[in-house]
């Protein structure tokens, strides 16, 4: 008896797409929506420089104003000190779901998100309450999410988007 084996072995070619968050990375995970990178879209040919607003000269990190990479910048000749508090990210969610009595700094991120986008006036106390899950629910709606109050890499990605 025994064996057998052998044969043609079918592997399947992933689906590539491009990942928010990734830039050109194929390892690691997303910094919008903590979602793997390896079946990320890697465009590091075939692209147009270009003038990315909030990226200055730099060709490296995230633009201040739209969080876009700034990869491909070619510069507008000028340098500013433009700081963004939160790092890479306009706004800086984290990578865990953010709920009901959640606290820390992503929470104080997403209070930041909130009030610029709507004009809240929250406190960014850091603390993630009842008042500040409604604004969120009715947000979600508003954004053809579903409305359960969570803050998981779904609403992540749209808030990123929407920036």
């Amino acid at each position: 008896g025994g064996g057998g084996g052998g044969g043609n072995y079918y592997s399947p070619t992933p689906t590539l797409t491009v990942i928010l968050g990734c830039g050109n990375k194929t390892t690691g995970f997303s910094t919008v929506s903590g979602q793997s990178c390896a079946n990320n879209l890697v465009t590091t040919s075939n692209t147009i420089p270009t003038i990315i607003s909030g990226c200055d000269n730099r060709t490296t990190g995230f633009s201040t104003v739209s969080g876009q990479s700034c990869v491909n910048n070619i510069g507008n000749g000028t340098t500013t000190n433009t700081s963004v508090s939160s790092g890479l990210l306009a706004y800086n969610f984290g990578f865990t779901t953010l709920r009901l009595g959640s606290q820390g700094a992503a929470v104080k991120e997403l209070q930041r998100y909130l009030n610029d986008k709507l004009h809240l006036g929250l406190v960014l106390d850091g603390k993630l309450g009842p008042k500040t899950i409604l604004v969120i629910k009715q947000w979600q709606k508003n954004h053809n999410l579903v409305p359960d109050g969570l803050v998981g890499p779904r609403t992540k990605a749209m808030m990123i988007l929407e920036q």
